[in-house]
């Protein structure tokens, strides 16, 4: 034995040595040597798959298959195998066989040692063995046979290891494995393994006096499947056998006054009904049912004292029914439960939680809270116990430093991901701009049981609600605890797959969006400096595509929830970058990466508009560019104003250009129905005019008559009734002028033009002087085209001479406004000017 040990690390094994060792195989000597030396297991496994993926010796093994397959599945037992590697990588390479055949064998023989198997600690490593073997088959070769469920659901039962050590996570293990045959089996053969599922549950409540490991069976198979098959689930749930079944469990407990609940059978048949009871309330009809059969029981159970899991499951389930248990008027029980019963139950053990560290019932509370806090009353009483906002954010930040931040289980992800619901629904705010809002709030909470709650009409003060999410931003830096937690990054496989952890994430930018909220530039640069910038941008990135001709960037793909995702963090992207220094804000990006997101925010290409009304039907991943609203426009082109301010690159400005122009902002500038869109482009032009491109769109007169009137109407502009207006196109020219002395040339050689401009000038000296802002730019704009006027010809310098009216209003000017600036810029063209 010990000389063929040496070898079995070795890539290439002589024949007799190859012979040995399927001797060995051959005898069970495996279970001897894995008691022995574990290491020398290892390597036993490891050969064996070598064998196993060569076709000479995986032909020998797929022989010892055929001869004894149960004695195999032990061998492979021994070895640890529980991936089923070995017994794929045979049938798979030896295809000249009736596989189908063998295959069914192999199922069958793994369902008759089930079979005489019960569920104890001694065996639940068998039972995981034998289930994982079975699910590797059934999912490598489609195989299938429904008959099995009634051997593999008797597994789906906690209370034989329950108690014992370890015994949850044993019992989580078997019954994931169970469940995961189940779907298969859903997947590939509905029809028949939907009949067998009722058959086998049909057989449980046929039983009048079942234990409580069988009623647990019942109640647990129930709950699973009820959310991934509720049309075959729900018809036993509701029918007449099923309520005897349970009520009869429940009239022992009601009845006891208590004193069953202290066995621990009896608790776990309690908390098997409760959680049944909140798996069905998925269903209208469920809900309606579970009001009827099982509300006393869930009244009684919200005011137990000594078991928190009870009382907390049992407040779980009447937040699911609410809105039924308002129309219950006449309870015969003089039990009443209010919604601030409801919430303190939560609340109360939720400020203890951390001392308590049950996980299993914080979750519980939790998900509560999720649902509870989209009512009015309880979202202003938690907004109002900073207590309660503690321990939130003390959870999060707490899982944010574990261990396990990296790799959380599932009950950590579902903790986290009903925390950040709480917080957003807290954070929620209620203005025309919050549009889907309400459909969001639902899409999150679909992974719970999502009751039929009617909308509560009840309007908050928006005010109230922006100072709480100032709070939680400045006080207890919640985008900086929730960015440290590993797991709500999109982390997927494959871009906008649907996980819980994209899920985290989509709750994570709905509070960042909820926050951005707020009109406050501190608050927006202070959700920048927790992070919230990077967010949203890495979102976007990860979850967008870019046409690579045009470099637009759209949705990966047409899932609503990205759409909408997106959406939020399209717009809180756009009012992050209103209130930021550019040159400060961006360290991971480059500030180019922003551009095309916030031209998505424009809507759809104005250029393409064809006269027909109703979205792109060519594109449907291109609808929600017309959801985009002036708000939307507006705070999109202001962010790009900010970014192309001060002195950024020639490049990020040539972008904007490019990206802006030809498709938006020359019908914006234009618009004067939306001044604010109008006054807006008319700065994000002012900012870029210094640019090549954007100068030609006005100046090149010569060439275009598109650009004349362009710059027809940016003179004409300069009398805009609102003087802010006037500001942005008079600093516009004034910039022009000032950078480029081709420009004021052209102005001056085209007459028209020239007394177009000269002639604004004048009338808004002489209404305007004390405008001085407006006057300072005015003024050099007259002293540049003076100075390109003396450098073109006397002529051209003559004509400002004896222009008596210019003169005039430039003296009014002086007589009136005091400011030095203007004054020294005013007494330069007088020079230059000699009017006579």
């Amino acid at each position: 034995m010990s000389e063929i040990s040496k070898k079995l690390g070795e890539l290439e094994l002589e024949d007799q040595e190859i012979e040995n060792l399927l001797n060995v195989f051959r005898s069970g000597a495996f279970a001897l040597v894995g008691l022995e030396v574990k290491a020398t297991q290892q390597k036993y496994l490891e050969s064996i798959i070598q064998l196993s993926q060569k076709l000479e010796t995986s032909g020998k093994l797929y022989e010892l298959l055929l001869n004894d397959p149960d004695s195999f599945l032990k061998g492979l037992k021994a070895l640890k195998d529980d991936r089923g590697t070995i017994l794929v990588n045979i049938i798979s390479s030896n295809k000249g066989g009736d596989q189908e055949k063998v295959v069914q064998n192999l199922l069958n023989t793994i369902r008759n040692s089930l079979k005489g198997l019960d569920l104890t600690k001694d065996t639940f490593l068998d039972v995981e063995y034998y289930l994982a073997t079975y699910l590797s088959i059934i999912s490598n070769f489609g195989n299938v046979s429904s008959q099995h469920l009634h051997i593999l659901l008797k597994f789906f039962s906690p209370l034989p290891i329950v108690l014992s050590e370890n015994g949850d996570s044993n019992y989580k293990t078997i019954s994931s494995l169970v469940m995961l045959i189940v779907v298969k089996l859903f997947q590939v053969d509905k029809l028949s393994t939907s009949s067998v599922v009722g058959e086998y549950l049909e057989l449980l409540y046929d039983d009048e006096k079942p234990s409580a490991a069988a009623f647990l069976n019942y109640t647990e198979i129930m709950e699973t499947l009820f959310p991934l098959v509720p049309e075959v689930i729900e018809p036993i749930y509701i029918s007449s056998k099923s309520v005897e079944y349970i009520k009869e469990e429940v009239l022992r407990i009601l009845g006891s006054g208590g004193p069953e609940l202290e066995l621990p059978h009896r608790r776990r048949v309690c908390i098997g009904i409760l959680k049944l009871i909140g798996s069905s309330c998925i269903s209208d009809q469920s809900r309606t049912h579970n009001v009827t059969a099982y509300l006393e029981l869930l009244k009684v159970g919200s005011q137990i004292k000594d078991n928190l899991e009870i009382r907390l499951l049992s407040t779980l389930d009447l937040i699911k029914l609410w809105n039924f248990i308002e129309l219950e008027k006449k309870s015969s029980s003089s039990i009443s439960i209010s919604v601030s019963d409801l919430e303190s139950n939560l609340t109360s053990y939720l400020r203890d939680a951390l001392d308590k560290n049950n996980s299993a019932n914080l979750e519980i509370c939790v998900e509560g809270l999720a649902y509870l806090t989209l009512n009015v009353k309880v979202k202003q009483n938690i907004r109002s116990d900073e207590s309660v906002i503690e321990v939130i954010l003390k959870i999060l930040s707490e899982k944010a430093l574990s261990k396990t931040n990296q790799n959380m289980n599932g009950n950590d992800t579902s903790l986290i991901y009903g925390l950040l619901i709480c917080i957003s629904n807290l954070c929620k705010l209620q203005d025309a701009s919050d549009k889907g809002s309400d459909k969001s709030t639902v899409n999150f909470l679909k992974d719970f049981a999502t009751p039929n709650t009617s909308k509560d009409n009840t309007k908050e003060d928006q005010k109230q609600i922006h100072l709480f999410n100032k709070s939680l931003l400045f006080d207890h830096k919640v985008i900086d605890v929730i960015s440290k937690l590993k797991t709500y990054k999109e982390d997927t496989d494959t871009p906008g797959e649907e996980t819980k952890h994209s899920n985290l994430l989509k709750q994570f930018i709905y509070i960042i969006y909820m926050i951005s909220q707020n009109p406050e530039k501190v608050v927006r640069q202070e959700l920048v400096k927790q992070g919230a910038l990077n967010v949203v941008l890495s979102y976007l990135i990860k979850f967008s595509s870019i046409n690579k001709t045009t470099g637009d960037t759209r949705p990966i793909n047409g899932n609503p929830e990205i759409i909408e995702t997106r959406l939020f963090s399209l717009r809180s992207l756009a009012k992050m970058l209103v209130s930021i220094n550019p040159a400060l804000a961006f360290k991971k990006y480059d500030v180019q990466t922003c551009v095309p997101f916030l031209v998505e925010l424009l809507g759809p290409d104005i250029s393409k508009y064809s006269g027909s009304l109703g979205h792109n039907t060519q594109n449907i991943n291109e609808n929600y560019l017309y959801e985009m609203t002036n708000m939307d426009k507006y705070e999109s082109l202001l962010a790009l104003t900010n970014l192309s301010s001060g002195e950024q690159s020639k490049d990020l400005k040539q972008l904007i250009i490019n990206r802006t122009f030809d498709k938006y902002l020359n019908n914006f500038i234009i618009d004067s129905d939306l001044p604010h869109l109008q006054k807006a482009s008319w700065e994000l032009i002012s900012n870029l005019i210094t640019q090549p491109a954007m100068l030609a769109k006005f100046f090149n007169i010569d060439d275009s008559k598109e650009n004349y009137n362009r710059l027809d109407l940016l003179i004409k502009l300069i009398n805009s009734t609102d003087v802010s207006f006037q500001n942005v196109i008079a600093g516009l020219l004034a910039n022009a002028t000032s950078e480029f002395d081709m420009i004021s040339e052209i102005l001056i050689k085209n007459k028209r033009i020239r007394e177009d401009i000269i002639g604004k000038i004048t009338q808004i000296f002489n209404s305007q002087a004390e405008e001085s802002d407006l006057i300072l730019r005015l003024s050099y704009i007259l002293l540049n085209l003076v100075y390109a006027a003396a450098n073109v010809s006397s002529e051209q310098l003559q004509v400002f001479s004896d222009n008596h009216k210019l003169k005039e209003s430039v003296n009014g000017v002086l007589k009136i406004n005091k400011n030095g600036e203007i004054l020294q810029i005013l007494i330069e063209v007088i020079k230059l000017v000699r009017f006579k």
